[in-house]
């Protein structure tokens, strides 16, 4: 198609169309004509301006960490999202802005080295280029501004480091801090269950309607939408790939470098444990045992019940020690190195790694194999990937330029893709499943320009070897839920508020007989048959009562000679407990602070440090944030 296109754009025809788009270039100048002004504003920091473009790159990242740091299906709201990527960009060009003000500045000596120590930037513990222009390309910078920015994140964690590293605490204040946080609480407390206090409301027609009417954002729909969407991608052009076997036989021959099977050890192994950072006598007490549980064994002891007596590694100890086929990659280093230089059956001298003493047998060796039966499946497959890679790179540009005239339809484009254009069900902000989870679309998706368009999106990059094109379909615009659909749902907020309110009640005036000595606890709770728990040395971190006791329990102020304190909590569930602290018992100090908790306590105090820093320095700059 394209080839068509250049073929009868030649000659008088080509001039007559470049002259046609030069006169309004050349009258409005090029962003007058394609609609192209000054970037949306989200910001200003001391004049510093924060483009809507730089909140959506710094959302999509932020939505990839927690993708990363918490799996796949977690997500927060956009709202969310948006004003975390917000303040973050507020507080970079505020800390930016400052730095430049007192003059710090990344010298090229600093940032060729950072380049060189870099992990990023390395192989095998080597700068390698690639990977650093790799680096470049996917943070969509020139090279030129990829230093730029460099050059900026190293000043800024200068001034950030000047603080925190600089953190001072007394050791007073550390033992003060020890004191407070193994204190320990004795108390009591009864709940009261919501459930009989909820049986007895009722709620009119009157009441729901009037709730309904002054509450008309709860039960807001959302906007919806439908899109067409084009999943340009190899997996998807895989789907076209026709190869028979000799093809494969001979990329086969030509890549078996790539298919050889790992060598696979079958191992067991005895661990006397002993921490890495243990004392010079516990780590000759551990090396001991080690060395003479391996004279037992060069003496005929029976291995598999040794370990089981004595390994300290409970899993594989109750086996015998037996850990199975292992691979290179899958163990500790130092227990690597032995375990695959062991010869067959030979038991290794003590092995130190950071979990203590090994001793290591290799019962079994399954050596490298290359057949091609063996591996015909694997080899197909790369063979697919390959061919689908290549025409992959081969189309990407046609495609993209057909969903870029066709504007209207991705009909075109998925047919010379010969990939089926597929159309969404209604989706919201949250997104679907599957594709249409994945934020970059949905952020596209639901752009407000975007939707007004009617047109073909711009290539959505989803990773190296997959482009995603969407068009809109039909869109729902968000309304108000009619009453109907909503009553049962009021009805049952209007109880549970009105059970909360004569529950809270009913327990503040206990509260209060309770405080005024009237009646006791223990009394109280036997009255309205209900259950005392009695806990006793109870820390903040304990695990064994419910964390929101815990906690109101450690706000409560301390009992005074042989008074209690009395407070009433509403729980999670809507039910109200009473608690009754008795007694608090200050946790014990230490004369002499680990150094790993004194870094530890330092680095806490330098963190919260340079928090101020960040708090004043917004208190003082003029930071305007657009609605």
């Amino acid at each position: 198609m394209l080839l068509n296109i250049r073929e009868k754009t030649q000659g008088w025809v080509a001039y007559a169309i470049v002259l046609l788009i030069c006169i309004p270039f050349a009258l409005f100048g090029i962003g007058s004509y394609i609609g192209v002004g000054k970037p949306p504003l989200v910001a200003k920091v001391e004049g510093e301006e924060i483009t809507k473009q730089a909140l959506e790159r710094r959302s999509q990242f932020l939505v990839r960490y927690y993708a990363q740091k918490y799996g796949g299906q977690f997500s927060f709201p956009d709202d969310i999202i948006r004003q975390q990527a917000l303040d973050s960009l507020i507080e970079r060009a505020l800390l930016e802005k400052t730095v430049q003000n007192i003059g710090l500045r990344a010298s090229d000596r600093l940032v060729k080295d950072y380049l060189k120590q870099s992990p990023r930037f390395q192989i095998n513990g080597q700068f390698d280029k690639a990977s650093y222009l790799q680096n470049i390309r996917q943070s969509g910078l020139s090279e030129a501004g990829f230093i730029a920015t460099l050059r900026k994140d190293l000043v800024v964690k200068q001034f950030s480091n000047a603080h925190q590293e600089t953190a001072f605490i007394s050791d007073y204040d550390l033992q003060q801090k020890q004191r407070l946080n193994n204190q320990q609480r004795n108390f009591q407390f009864i709940t009261i269950d919501n459930k009989p206090y909820l049986e007895k409301q009722s709620v009119t027609k009157e009441e729901i309607e009037t709730f309904y009417k002054a509450h008309p954002e709860q039960y807001q729909t959302e906007q919806k939408l439908k899109i067409a969407y084009l999943d340009y991608s190899v997996e998807n052009l895989k789907k076209q790939i026709t190869i028979d076997e000799k093809e494969v036989k001979s990329y086969f021959e030509e890549n078996k470098s790539e298919f050889v099977l790992p060598e696979r050890r079958k191992v067991r192994h005895i661990l006397i444990a002993v921490d890495k950072d243990a004392s010079i006598i516990d780590e000759l007490t551990a090396k001991t045992k080690a060395e003479n549980l391996q004279k037992q064994l060069k003496n005929g002891a029976d291995f598999s019940a040794l370990a089981k007596e004595n390994s300290d590694d409970a899993g594989s100890g109750e086996e015998g020690g037996d850990l199975g086929w292992v691979e290179l990659g899958m163990m500790v280093k130092p227990f690597e190195e032995s375990a695959f230089s062991l010869p067959l059956n030979t038991l290794s001298e003590p092995i130190r790694s950071e979990f203590g003493f090994h001793l290591i047998e290799v019962t079994e060796i399954d050596k490298p194999n290359v057949v091609f039966e063996k591996v015909a499946k694997k080899v197909t497959e790369a063979y697919k990937t390959k061919k689908a890679t290549d025409l992959y790179y081969k189309l990407s540009d046609e495609i993209a330029n057909l969903a870029s005239e066709e504007l209207d339809s991705l009909e075109v484009a998925a047919t010379e893709a010969g990939i089926e254009l597929q159309h969404s069900d209604w989706i919201t902000k949250q997104g679907g499943k599957g594709l249409l989870s994945n934020r970059k679309i949905l952020n596209k998706a639901f752009d407000e320009d975007f939707m007004n368009q009617n047109e073909n999106s711009d290539p959505i990059e989803i990773s190296d070897l997959q482009t995603v094109f969407i068009h809109i379909d039909e869109v729902q615009d968000s309304g108000i839920k009619p009453l109907a659909e909503v009553s049962s749902q009021i009805e049952t907020h209007l109880k549970q508020e009105k059970a909360m309110a004569a529950l809270k009640t009913q327990t503040e005036q206990w509260v209060e007989a309770l405080k005024a000595g009237t009646i006791t606890l223990k009394a109280l709770a036997e009255e309205q048959n209900l259950s005392i728990e009695e806990a006793k040395g109870i820390k903040r971190t304990d695990k064994k009562q419910p964390s929101d006791i815990i906690m109101a329990v450690f706000k409560m102020p301390h009992p005074i000679t042989d008074k209690t304190i009395v407070q009433a909590l509403k729980r999670y569930n809507q039910d109200m407990s009473i608690i009754q602290l008795n007694q608090v018992v200050d946790g014990k100090i230490e004369n002499k602070i680990k150094k790993k908790q004194r870094l530890a306590d330092i680095s806490e105090q330098g963190k919260s440090d340079f928090s101020l820093v960040l708090d004043n320095l917004k208190k003082n700059a003029d930071i305007e944030v657009m609605k």
